[in-house]
């Protein structure tokens, strides 16, 4: 069940994060290609950190992906999933600021085992709310405040958020 859960997390998160770029007006062409219609190669979300190999640790343990050492520096790093490599969370040692309102945003098929899977693993998460339109959110953070969330489309109905 967690090989499946894993691998669907993947995928949405991948096509989530390829759709919402496509579709914002003036980065696209008709053909869908990316800036000043370029292919877009890939995605790296950046997040302070405090310590770098903690961090990674818990990437790893709680959302069990993989470190890419590719481009590694002393004070960086990059997480992913595998089946999405081009789909990356760069972690920057530095003075942890958090994401503020930014929130990365992983789609799931079952939030609620997502949620309970998350629990297991030492995670504070809120229980799913709804977010309008058939969207139920659950939210969380590393260990810096860097805001995530899981998120199922066409959920069943949950408290408002």
């Amino acid at each position: 069940m967690k090989n499946i859960f894993q691998k669907s997390v993947i995928a949405v998160f991948a096509i989530l994060l390829g759709t919402f770029a496509l579709l914002l007006p003036g980065f696209t062409s008709d053909a869908l290609a990316g800036l000043g219609g370029m292919p877009t190669e890939g995605w790296v979300v950046k997040f302070n950190v405090s310590n770098l190999e903690e961090s990674v640790a818990w990437y790893e343990e709680k959302l069990d992906m993989m470190r890419n050492t590719e481009f590694d520096t002393p004070v960086w790093t990059q997480v992913f999933y595998p089946d999405v490599p081009n789909t990356q969370i760069g972690l920057f040692e530095s003075f942890p600021d958090g994401s503020g309102a930014a929130t990365a945003t992983i789609v799931v098929p079952d939030i609620e085992y997502g949620v309970s899977l998350l629990q297991k693993r030492g995670v504070y998460i809120t229980p799913p709310c709804d977010a309008d339109k058939g969207v139920a959110l659950s939210f969380f953070q590393d260990p810096d405040g860097n805001g995530l969330a899981l998120r199922q489309n066409y959920s069943r109905p949950y408290p408002s958020c």
